[in-house]
């Protein structure tokens, strides 16, 4: 399987498709619903196999012909019986029907865990560049006050003490917070590298593209498709136990050497269990409430699939609009402020309010582009199928 890394080794720049392979092999959840699922169908495998045949042999502890002790000679008594359990009323079948539904419950499990994974980690990796760009934006900020203090102190500039004060306490202030938001990106990657199942590692810096939104195939929803599974295992189950109703039967054969009728006597038999107090009826009604709560269940899931894609759909486009407002307003730098500072154009309190302006207009893009990834996860986690493509 090809992993989208640019290099080997700890600490490589990982791509979202890259993580998409690695999530798929190595992260811890997607392998345990994988594990469960392997398990259910190789119980359903062994449902196929029928019962083993019981095998009963009894020896005689005295003879009292010849008066011998465990005589194991041609006068000695030896009965040997063979039985073999034969399914009848469907009772193997729906035994296996039920077994193989059991196991398309897994694999539908296993595929949705693998589908919740990939948005989680969508929505982390947009967490992970929003945390980037908070820190390059103290970063930049912090080159500028560094730069103006610089200019100054290079200059010998008559400049009040008070500002030259209050700009080397904000680039201390600044310093702290950009160790602050480094610690904070480094929680998110840890989180990343956790989930991917490596010990570190570096993400592309190249935004996530939320594509529009799609029309919703209910069919094809992986929220639902478990729920369908359970329908049919419990389906199955009612036919099972309506089956285990039925007489249990086994197929005798015996062999006894010098008994009671004669010498090397062959028998063959059938033994029937009689239903007279137990016909399973508890069972039977027990799995049909069951089918019936399993259906009532589905139809509650595809209520709440149409009315949750339909709130998605309308933050997804709240998100949007607020995306494309904060693009707008965050067209500008900086530089410009710094320049007039030096020129001594405009008050330090003027520039402070300029970096505080241009830092929140920065932060809501930021913010705003991670919480439109947000809201395209929840929709696609609520409708169980990637209706927005994020990549």
């Amino acid at each position: 399987m090809a992993i989208a890394l640019t290099g080997s080794g700890v600490g490589d720049t990982l791509t979202l498709a890259g993580a998409d392979s690695l999530l798929a092999v190595r992260n811890a959840a997607v392998r345990m619903a994988r594990l469960e699922a392997d398990a259910a169908t190789a119980l359903a495998e062994q449902a196929r196999r029928w019962e083993n045949p019981e095998v009963n042999g009894l020896y005689n502890i005295y003879n009292p012909v010849n008066q011998r002790w465990f005589d194991a000679g041609s006068e000695g008594e030896v009965d040997i019986s063979l039985s073999q359990p034969l399914p009848i009323g469907g009772q193997h079948r729906w035994r296996v029907r039920q077994a193989e539904a059991t196991g398309r419950v897994a694999i539908a499990e296993a595929d949705l865990t693998l589908f919740s994974q990939r948005m989680e980690l969508r929505r982390l990796w947009a967490k992970e560049q929003a945390s980037e760009r908070r820190v390059a934006l103290v970063g930049k900020e912090l080159e500028s006050v560094e730069r103006i203090v610089a200019a100054y102190r290079r200059q010998n500039a008559s400049i009040s003490l008070v500002e030259l004060r209050r700009l080397e306490t904000l680039r201390l202030s600044l310093l702290a917070e950009q160790g602050e938001r480094q610690q904070a990106l480094a929680e998110v990657r840890m989180r990343l590298a956790l989930m991917l199942g490596m010990e570190d590692i570096q993400v592309d810096t190249g935004a996530l593209v939320v594509a529009d939104t799609n029309t919703v195939d209910v069919l094809r929803s992986l929220v639902l498709v478990p729920i369908e599974r359970r329908m049919e295992a419990s389906e199955a189950e009612v036919h099972l136990q309506s089956a285990q109703a039925w007489p249990r039967v086994a197929l005798t054969l015996e062999y006894d050497k010098n008994g009671n009728i004669g010498h090397n006597f062959w028998a063959a038999g059938v033994t029937v269990t009689l239903p007279l107090w137990d016909r399973n009826r508890g069972g039977v009604r027990a799995a049909r409430l069951e089918h019936e709560r399993q259906h009532l269940e589905l139809q509650q899931a595809e209520r709440e699939l149409q009315q949750a894609v339909a709130l998605g759909r309308a933050r997804v486009e709240q998100c949007r609009t607020l995306c494309a407002e904060a693009e707008q307003l965050a067209q500008w730098s900086i530089e410009p402020a710094e320049r007039q500072y030096l020129e001594r154009n405009i008050s330090l309190l003027e520039l402070l309010d300029h970096y505080a302006a241009w830092r929140e207009a920065q932060e809501l893009l930021a913010d705003s582009q991670r919480r439109l990834v947000d809201a395209a996860v929840e929709l696609n986690l609520a409708a169980g199928i990637e209706i927005i493509k994020i990549q």
